[in-house]
């Protein structure tokens, strides 16, 4: 089964009080202005999703997450394999 998010916020071991959390491509691009401390991406090598949404606004078919992720001065540190058998890689990036 599943946990509420109250459990599975206690199960981290966090601290009582707010918990935010951004996505998509137009929170994210309110961000570029103040920058960030770091980006985690992560990415499953052969997930697809027809129809979805992108990360960042500015995607194409030549133009990848990373590409976008270092045009705002953002730096990849070392991949690291989250599922190997899935290809799920997890890069902290950062300034």
């Amino acid at each position: 089964m599943g946990a509420s998010l109250a459990e599975a916020w206690s199960g981290f071991g966090s601290p009582a009080g707010a918990l935010a959390v951004i996505g998509g491509a137009d929170v994210y691009a309110l961000f570029w202005g103040a920058g960030y401390d770091a980006f985690h991406l992560t990415r499953v090598a052969q997930a697809r999703l027809p129809g979805g949404r992108p990360v960042f606004r500015d995607l194409s078919a030549s133009r990848t997450p990373e590409d976008i992720l270092a045009s705002h001065g953002l730096r990849p540190g070392a991949t690291q394999v989250l599922d190997p058998a899935a290809g799920a890689t997890l890069v902290t990036w950062q300034p």
